[in-house]
């Protein structure tokens, strides 16, 4: 549903979902199509994300090791791809930082 909303900012339309909206006056073939375009060329806030990204990335490539990917700079909203999602933190693994969290906050008292 995301997905409806964007293109119908990038469309200018204002109803997405009531009768006569956006998904009422596009066929699914449509729609589809849309969405396989902007997987190639992606539009709205997005693109800016992106955008801003490869401006970041340039100017911090030659200080930082190893070097960042792009994405390691484009703000995600929603689930992440599957190629970055990273694996669920173990039980001991949070344990581990809600006691380092609790030294530090004992320290500052």
């Amino acid at each position: 549903m995301r997905f409806a909303y964007r293109l119908a900012l990038a469309l200018g339309v204002a109803n997405v979902e009531d009768p006569g909206g956006l998904l009422d006056t596009i066929s699914a073939c449509q729609f589809s199509r849309w969405r396989a375009y902007c997987l190639i060329d992606t539009f709205g806030n997005e693109r800016g994300d992106m955008q801003a990204g490869t401006v970041a990335n340039a100017v911090y490539l030659h200080k930082i090791s190893p070097l960042p990917r792009l994405n390691d700079y484009v703000m995600h909203f929603g689930e992440l791809p599957e190629a970055d999602a990273k694996p669920p933190q173990s039980v001991e693994d949070m344990k581990d930082t809600m006691s380092a969290a609790l030294r530090l906050w004992s320290k500052g008292k």
